[in-house]
C-alpha cells in the first residue's frame, strides 16, 4: 500500500469556499434601495430583492427580519436535595408492591400436579411390612 504522506505525493491546499479568514470575499457594486447611495455588497442583486448600505441596513434590520432571539446563561439544571426519609418511603412502597405482585402472581398460576412415585426401597419395605 503506497505512503500517502510521504514527499512524493505533495499535499494540495483545499480550494477557499469563503466563510471566515482566508481570501476575500468578491463584491458587487449597487445602489441603495433606500437613500441611493452607491454600495457594495457580498451577493449579485437580482432585483428581485431591495438592496441597502451598511447604514439602511441598520435600520432596517429590526423591522425586516425575524426578533433576534437571546442567548443569555441558562439557569444550572440542579436537581433538589433528597431527603432520606422520603427514600425510605419509596422502598417500603416498593416492597409492597412486589409483594402483592407476588401473590397475584402464585393466584394465577396453575397448581402443577405431581405424581407420588414410590421408590424402590420404599416399596420393598411397604411389601415387607404387610
Amino acid at each position: 500500500m503506497p505512503d500517502y504522506r510521504s514527499s512524493r505525493f505533495p499535499r494540495k491546499p483545499f480550494p477557499h469556499r469563503g466563510g471566515f479568514g482566508g481570501a476575500p470575499k468578491h463584491l458587487f457594486k449597487a445602489e441603495c434601495s433606500s437613500c441611493g447611495k452607491a454600495c457594495e455588497v457580498p451577493f449579485r442583486p437580482n432585483g428581485k430583492k431591495p438592496v441597502y448600505c451598511k447604514e439602511c441596513f441598520a435600520k432596517h434590520e429590526p423591522s425586516d427580519r425575524a426578533p433576534r432571539r437571546e442567548f443569555a446563561a441558562r439557569p444550572p439544571f440542579s436537581q433538589p436535595p433528597r431527603d432520606d426519609r422520603s427514600m425510605q418511603e419509596v422502598k417500603a412502597e416498593l416492597h409492597g408492591i412486589n409483594e402483592k405482585l407476588e401473590r397475584l402472581i402464585a393466584l394465577m398460576t396453575p397448581p402443577v400436579k405431581t405424581k407420588k412415585v414410590a421408590t424402590r426401597a420404599k416399596a420393598k419395605t411397604a411389601k415387607r411390612s404387610k
